[in-house]
C-alpha cells in the first residue's frame, strides 16, 4: 500500500513539472511592444464641484417689508447696482442712534484737539508743566482712535457718492442711503436666486438675492499628501464634466493649500481658463487631469511590459525568435507607460501581459503559440 501511494505522488510530481515546462494548461494572452521614444506625460487627477470664484448672499440686517425690486433672475448687474429697496422702523431707529453717537465723538474730537493745541502753547511757554502735554495726547490719541473705528462703522452702513466730512455729518447736509434698505449687488454677475417678492415681510438675515459672476469659475479639488507635491501654481490641467461629454475645457491651477484640509487631503483650486464658449454652469461635477510633468524624446515600455525582481526591473524582449530577458534602469510611470533610462532601444519587441506567464519565459525559450495568444500593443 505505502509503494503504492510513493508511485502516486511521483507521478503527480511528474505532472506537475511537465505543465510548468510546456507552458500554462490555458492559453494566456501575451502582447508584443515595438520599443520607441516619444512624449511622457504625467498627469494628478481630482473630482469637484464647478463653482464661482465671485458670489455674493444679500441678506437683509433687519425685520424688513420688501417695497421694491429692481430686477429678475437672470438679470446681469453691474456692481454697485440696486437690486432692491427695504422698508424698517427698525433698521432707521437703529442708525439714527449710532448717527448721533457718531456726532457726539466728533464734537469730542474737536475738543480734544483744541485742547491739545492750547496745551501745546502753553507748555511751550512754561505756564504749564511738561507733562500735562503728554497727558492731553494721550486723551486725543485715545479720542481719535475711537472716531476713526465709528467713522469706519459708520460708512459701511450707508452707500455714498463721495465720502462725508465731519461738518457734513453734524449739519444733516450728508445725503446717502442705508445700505442694510438700498440693497445693491457688490459685485458684477448674474442674479441667479431672488427668492422675495415685492411687498414680502421678511426676518432679519433672510435671502433677498444672490449674485455669482459667471465670467471666472473653478473648481476646488482634494487631492491625497502622496500627489500634492507634484502640484504648482500655473500648471495647465484639462476639466471635464458629465454634463458637457466630449468636450474638454482648459485650467490651471491656483492655489494649493500648504495644510491638510482633511485626513491627509490638500485642497487645490483650479481656475477655468478656457470655456470652449460653452455657458458653464456652477454646481455642475467635474473631472480634473493636471499636467505634473513632460519629456519629450523618452523611451517607452508599456506598465505592464514590466517585470519586478529583488528590487530590480527586467522587461522580456523578443531576439531571433526567442526570449531574452533584460535589466532595465526604470525611471518616472504614469498609468499607461514607464519611463526606460537604460537596457532598451528604439526598435526592440518587447512583451508585455500576463504577469505569470512572463516570469515563467526563460532565457532562450521559443514562445509556443499553443500556449500563448499573441497581439500587438495598442498605443492610443
Amino acid at each position: 500500500m505505502l509503494i503504492i501511494i510513493i508511485l502516486l505522488f511521483l507521478l503527480f510530481i511528474v505532472f506537475l513539472f511537465s505543465r510548468k515546462s510546456s507552458g500554462p494548461g490555458e492559453k494566456a494572452a501575451l502582447i508584443t511592444y515595438t520599443a520607441q521614444a516619444g512624449p511622457f506625460k504625467l498627469f494628478v487627477r481630482g473630482s469637484g464641484i464647478i463653482s464661482p470664484y465671485y458670489k455674493s448672499v444679500l441678506k437683509s440686517g433687519f425685520a424688513s417689508k420688501v417695497v421694491k425690486i429692481m430686477h429678475k433672475e437672470g438679470d446681469i448687474v453691474q456692481k454697485g447696482e440696486l437690486i432692491a429697496i427695504l422698508e424698517s422702523d427698525n433698521a432707521e431707529e437703529q442708525f439714527n442712534n449710532f448717527k448721533d453717537q457718531f456726532a457726539q465723538i466728533i464734537i469730542e474730537k474737536a475738543k480734544a484737539q483744541e485742547d491739545l493745541k492750547r496745551t501745546q502753547i502753553l507748555v511751550s511757554g512754561d505756564a504749564l508743566p511738561a507733562q500735562r502735554l503728554e497727558t492731553a495726547k494721550a486723551n486725543y490719541y485715545q479720542v481719535n482712535m475711537k472716531y476713526e473705528k465709528m467713522k469706519t462703522a459708520f460708512l459701511k452702513q450707508v452707500f455714498y457718492t463721495d465720502i462725508p466730512s465731519d461738518k457734513q455729518i453734524l449739519n444733516g447736509s450728508f445725503k446717502f442711503q442705508l445700505r442694510s434698505l438700498y440693497i445693491r449687488s457688490p459685485i458684477a454677475g448674474t442674479i441667479v436666486s431672488l427668492p422675495v417678492t415685492e411687498n414680502d415681510n421678511i426676518r432679519a438675515g433672510a435671502e433677498i438675492a444672490t449674485v455669482i459672476n459667471l465670467d471666472k469659475l473653478m473648481i476646488k479639488l482634494y487631492i491625497d499628501e502622496a500627489d500634492v507635491n507634484l502640484i504648482k501654481r500655473g500648471q495647465p490641467a484639462d476639466l471635464s464634466s458629465p454634463a458637457y461629454q466630449g468636450t474638454v475645457f482648459g485650467g490651471v491651477v491656483r492655489k494649493v493649500s500648504f495644510q491638510p484640509v482633511s485626513n491627509s487631503l490638500f485642497s487645490v483650486v483650479v481656475d477655468i481658463s478656457d470655456t470652449k464658449d460653452v455657458a458653464i454652469k456652477p454646481g455642475l461635477s467635474a473631472a480634473a487631469k493636471i499636467l505634473v510633468l513632460q519629456k519629450n524624446n523618452v523611451m517607452l515600455v508599456p506598465n505592464i511590459a514590466i517585470i519586478k525582481k529583488a528590487g530590480a526591473a527586467y522587461v522580456k524582449k523578443i531576439i531571433d525568435n526567442r526570449i531574452k530577458e533584460v535589466q532595465v534602469v526604470a525611471g518616472t510611470r504614469n498609468d499607461e507607460f514607464t519611463e526606460i533610462k537604460k537596457g532598451v532601444s528604439a526598435g526592440d519587441i518587447i512583451l508585455a501581459g500576463d504577469f505569470k506567464a512572463l516570469k515563467m519565459l526563460n532565457d532562450g525559450a521559443v514562445i509556443d503559440q499553443k500556449f500563448y495568444t499573441l497581439s500587438k500593443y495598442v498605443n492610443e
